[in-house]
């Protein structure tokens, strides 16, 4: 008999026969192997899970995998069962490991190599589950050996009363040969039902419901999509059957009882000088560190403010609660709010707690209300005007709600950045950049440099910056000015570009590639034969401008132009002066995405704005000048500049451009 016992936690993992409410089903082993050349490592006979919801309480779910190994790495992945459980509220029964060789089945179980590990892949976060692994290694397998393994977990969560919500994957990024899912409940408990993508199921008399599916085709991961745009079919199931019983459940969680230690902070606050809500935000967010403890009921009962102003640490439950007691302690009146962190559609899920994993706060004004984000750090500028994602939907905590509320547009902020070069006819030329950013973009530059050193800093911006063949030289350190009140950081740094001048491809001159703008990688270029629609960054506005500080014989053509649509407004304005040249580029996104009839369209309105893309300086072999000026267009332009596009179909600009886009998100 396999017995472990979590001493800690008081559950255990035991060997143990199929429960007799389990509906049998074969596992297809006649189902031919792949063919061909190109082989996916595994092939996936059956996925069968059936839940049953007892009578006290709580539920049982029953896991049936069988899968057949087709390539040597198929035996790396396919020679490991692992079993995820939270030890607090599960428990786990063990009831078959067997692998299907010469036409037979045989029993791997005693002879698996089982371990139990507490993987906590999410600590590098600030996130401690408590969440265990039981790890079974299966001996001697081979190629072509089907492996099939079993068990049923029982979960009663004392946080949630017993109460039930659950989802089952109806799709995967592989196929599957066999799908068979049973829900089990009494008239005594019932459920709310949905089933996204795939049929309602069959029911007779809403205390059974059961789906048998064969050949289920693979759902690929689908890049640059809306947040409602439907991935793979799922089931959900869940006794809470509207948004108010789950009000009802979250209200008493949120309940202020031990506010040991708010007096004091309270009155530092007031004595600040500044706006009580944003300070008070300030102190929350930047004070107190995030770390999770998601630990038994931790995972979603808030810990008091007292306790968190103790341990100055929490998790957004915490920091959301320790927020909102501050404001109430000044009369300001607020509310948790649960919502989505990857903006899921939850009024098309059934309602259940598991719908939501993060809470942020909605702080009530004159104006109707704002939301805060209390887990952010070193966010700039008044409480009320700082970014909050684009949560989509939200439930907010207060007796009496029953419905989902629109959480407003994410602030997404703005940056323009300056490319000036000096380029004279004997030295290298020399290149400043100025960042000015704003909103959301300065948060992110301001937690940027908070977390690095300066020479750290300058090693960074030069390296990223920095192209084969050439050197950049710093003639400063970066600079950097902060106005957090006003959440506006500037930075600046100066370079010589030695090695900037390359041969060009027929040898008969030299090219000077100017650093690409970052804003003509902002617009994401759809895939061939997308059929999904694309997502674009509504908000967005980038603004890129190039001065060039030129011997007095150089001439340029006036490059002023624009390309404006339902999708996005992008302008160039060129102004030629006395050797200097100044062009303004800038790009708003209108749009948060583009229907699927209009993908052709829209991706010549990119290569539109591509077009201006790349700009480049030439000049004679033997150093003279032949009317230095831009190279325009798919020639010089994109084919040094932009390089190669990555999966998701964006274009890559040169080096430059990433490090710009990492500097704005």
């Amino acid at each position: 008999m396999l017995a472990f016992l979590l001493h800690a936690a008081q559950a255990e993992v035991v060997e143990a026969p199929v429960p007799d409410w389990v509906v049998p089903i074969d596992v297809g082993v006649d189902v031919p192997p792949p063919t061909g050349a190109s082989l996916a490592a595994m092939q996936f006979l059956l996925c069968d899970d059936q839940t049953w919801l007892h009578d006290d309480g709580g539920a049982s779910r029953y896991v049936r995998r069988a899968y057949r190994i087709v390539t040597h790495e198929g035996l790396e992945s396919g020679g490991r069962v692992e079993i995820a459980f939270d030890p607090d509220t599960e428990d786990i029964a063990l009831h078959d490991v067997s692998v299907y060789r010469d036409g037979h089945w045989s029993d791997r179980l005693e002879d698996a190599h089982t371990a139990l590990i507490q993987p906590e892949a999410d600590l590098w976060q600030g996130l401690l589950s408590g969440r265990r692994n039981f790890v079974m290694l299966v001996a001697q397998l081979a190629v072509g050996d089907v492996v099939r393994y079993a068990y049923t977990i029982r979960t009663h969560d004392p946080v949630f009363d017993g109460h039930y919500f659950d989802s089952y994957a109806m799709g995967w990024s592989d196929k599957v040969a066999e799908r068979y899912l049973l829900i089990r409940t009494t008239p005594d408990r019932p459920l709310a039902v949905r089933a996204h993508g795939v049929s309602p199921g069959v029911t007779a008399d809403e205390t059974l419901w059961n789906w048998h599916l064969r050949d289920v085709p693979s759902w690929p991961v689908l890049y640059g999509v809306p947040a409602e745009v439907l991935g793979a079919p799922f089931v959900q199931a869940s006794e809470y059957r509207t948004w108010s019983e789950v009000v009802d459940w979250a209200v008493p969680l949120y309940e202020l009882n031990d506010l040991g230690g708010l007096s004091d902070v309270v009155w530092d606050l007031e004595q600040s000088g500044r706006d009580y809500e944003t300070a008070a935000l300030d102190f929350v967010q930047d004070e107190i560190r995030y770390l999770g403890l998601e630990l038994g009921e931790g995972s979603h009962v808030p810990r008091q403010p007292g306790a968190v102003l103790g341990n100055r640490y929490g998790d957004c439950k915490d920091k959301t609660l320790l927020f909102i007691a501050l404001l109430r302690e000044a009369g300001i009146q607020a509310w948790p709010a649960l919502v989505s962190s990857e903006g899921h559609p939850i009024d098309t899920w059934a309602p259940s707690p598991g719908a939501f994993d993060h809470v942020i706060v909605y702080v009530e004004d004159a104006q109707g209300g704002h939301w805060v984000d209390p887990t952010y750090r070193l966010q700039g500028g008044a409480a009320d005007q700082r970014h909050t994602p684009s949560y989509g939907k939200a439930l907010l905590v207060r007796p009496g709600e029953g419905w989902l509320v629109d959480v407003a547009p994410a602030r997404v902020g703005r940056s323009e950045v300056t490319w000036h070069y000096t380029v004279d006819a004997m030295l290298s030329p020399t290149l400043e950049t100025t960042t000015v950013a704003h909103g959301m973009r300065a948060d992110n530059l301001r937690s940027w440099f908070a977390s690095t050193s300066q020479d750290a800093l300058s090693e960074q911006l030069r390296a990223q910056l920095e192209r084969s063949g050439e050197s950049l030289i710093p003639l400063d350190p970066p600079g950097v000015v902060d106005d957090r009140e006003g959440n506006v950081v500037e930075l600046k740094e100066s370079y010589r570009v030695v090695g900037a001048w390359q041969p060009d491809l027929d040898g008969a001159g030299e090219i000077f590639p100017l650093y690409e703008l970052a804003l003509f990688n902002a617009l994401p270029y759809p895939e061939p034969n997308r059929m999904v629609q694309l997502a674009l960054p509504l908000g967005l506005d980038e603004q890129d401008t190039v001065i060039l500080d030129v011997p007095d014989d150089w001439v340029f053509e006036d490059r002023t132009g624009e390309v404006e649509n339902e999708w996005f407004r992008f302008t160039v304005e060129t102004h030629i002066g006395h050797a200097r040249v100044r062009e303004t580029t800038r790009l708003q996104v209108l749009s948060d995405r583009v229907d699927v009839h209009d993908l052709a369209a829209y991706q010549a309105a990119v290569d539109e704005v591509w077009a201006w893309s790349g700009y480049t300086l030439t000049r004679d072999a033997g150093y003279g000048w032949d009317r230095p000026g831009f190279a325009e267009g798919f020639g010089w332009g994109l084919g040094i500049a932009l390089g190669i596009f990555f999966p998701a179909g964006l274009g890559m600009g040169l080096l430059a451009a990433v490090v710009l886009r990492r500097r704005r998100t």
